[in-house]
């Protein structure tokens, strides 16, 4: 079973250790280093580590800037992918920012093609329009946007 618990001081180590695999640095940043990002943003409320059973098997880090959610990253470790967690995990997070956050909708970047194709499985949408382009020119990954139809 999938559960999300908040980064405390019996489970930041377990968290600072995951790895996203060979590509970290190409797709996601290392793990202690959202974790210091968190930290210095003053956003640890909104920092789970993605627990299966009692094993930490991933990261999710998201903020609320005005009307969207903004997931600002979200990892399997390289040990775990493959297996379902990741789709699992992205579905109840969703039900979980459904159930306790108003938003018009959740937005995320990426460049990796394994998690671009999760993202639009799920429902996000990859648009092509002026501000996308920009963000891709700038930071060379591509917006993701999930509105919020239950309004």
């Amino acid at each position: 079973m999938i559960s999300f618990r908040k980064i405390n001081n019996k489970n930041i180590w377990d968290v600072s250790i995951l790895s996203d695999g060979n590509n970290n640095e190409k797709y996601i940043d290392f793990s202690h280093n959202i974790l210091i990002d968190a930290l210095i943003s003053n956003k640890m409320n909104n920092f789970y580590a993605i627990y299966y059973e009692n094993i930490a098997i991933g990261l999710i880090y998201f903020y609320k800037i005005k009307k969207t959610i903004w997931i600002n990253s979200f990892m399997i470790d390289k040990k775990y992918q493959g297996k379902g967690y990741g789709k699992k995990s992205l579905i109840k997070l969703l039900n979980f920012i459904k159930s306790n956050y108003e938003f018009n909708k959740i937005e995320l970047s990426t460049c990796n093609p394994i998690a671009m194709k999760l993202y639009q499985n799920i429902g996000f949408k990859k648009y092509n329009n002026k501000r996308c382009r920009k963000y891709f020119d700038k930071n060379n990954e591509y917006l993701f946007t999930l509105r919020n139809t239950s309004r």
